[in-house]
């Protein structure tokens, strides 16, 4: 915007003279009120047009001085299709994988919480662009395993190559909560819904409850161990029962009018998306147990 307007005032400084002409054409008898207020709008209308042709460019370099040259690098370049040819080996590789989703996910779950429960607000698209990444890798491994799946498998391989399906299948499912929760972020901001110091310290228990399990599935998925898949599922019902402990409070809330209605039902999307992604942690402990 600020681009679009200098450039606009550029411009118009140099034909200032004729600009002047045009706009006195155009109202040859108005009051001096009315000259300006034509030149106003004839000059917004006049950089619009101009600068509808280079946005493109524009929103390019926009972001190349905001942010900065973006890195060169090639996501997954490790899930090469040659190394499909030793199961095992491809295995392996998609194990990996699995655990970079992982730690995308968290990433963006970061991201999330920094944008509820401080005063830092990420702008609504950065956090979709991170929910698209992981949407990336998804379609990447995705691909890998249909090709492995074509590929001569022991008994123990596709045992294997199952429950890597099963794991990746709850890891979008996870990305697919977590997106929701930036579409509610943006909801807040265009509905101007705001969380009290109540709502944000009980969201900051559920969080913080939520963060081992998050953890201890990395490890599982670079180590199946049952005793930690077992404790996964427990701090899941654990979750849940916070949950629904905090939903009670700001249902009573918003009952002692403490709270708007649409600040509660946000407040409770974002609780049951955060149950949710601890559901789809357990059902991973879950397949990694019965392995």
């Amino acid at each position: 915007h600020s681009i679009i307007k200098i450039s606009g005032a550029i411009i118009a400084f140099l034909f200032l003279a004729q600009f002047q002409d045009l706009v006195n054409i155009l109202a040859p008898n108005a009051s001096t009120g009315r000259l300006i207020a034509n030149a106003h709008t004839l000059y917004n209308i006049a950089i619009s047009v101009i600068a509808l042709p280079l946005i493109p460019y524009i929103a390019a370099s926009t972001k190349y001085f905001v942010f900065g040259r973006p890195e060169k690098r090639e996501e997954l370049a490790y899930l090469d299709e040659t190394s499909l040819a030793d199961p095992g080996t491809a295995l392996d590789q998609a194990d990996r994988a699995l655990s970079d989703m992982h730690s995308q996910i968290c990433g963006y779950l970061k991201k999330i919480e920094t944008n509820f429960l401080t005063k830092q607000k990420l702008d609504p698209s950065l956090l979709f662009e991170l929910g698209a990444q992981v949407q990336q890798y998804e379609y990447r491994i995705t691909h890998y395993l249909q090709k492995l799946a074509e590929q001569n498998l022991t008994k123990a391989q596709s045992q294997q190559l199952a429950r890597t399906i099963r794991i990746l299948h709850e890891l979008t499912r996870m990305n697919d909560y977590i997106m929701k929760m930036s579409e509610i972020a943006n909801e807040k901001i265009r509905e101007d819904i705001h969380f009290s110091p109540l709502d944000k310290r009980d969201l900051r228990n559920l969080f913080k409850a939520l963060d081992p399990v998050i953890q201890k599935v990395q490890i599982l998925i670079h180590k199946p161990d049952r005793k930690t898949a077992e404790n996964v599922m427990t701090r899941y019902e654990e979750i849940r029962t916070l949950r629904d402990g905090i939903r009670k409070k700001i249902q009573s809330r918003f009952a002692s009018h403490k709270t708007t209605l649409a600040t509660m039902h946000a407040f409770i999307d974002v609780l049951n998306a955060l149950e949710e992604i601890a559901k789809k942690s357990s059902n991973i402990a879950e397949t990694v147990r019965s392995a």
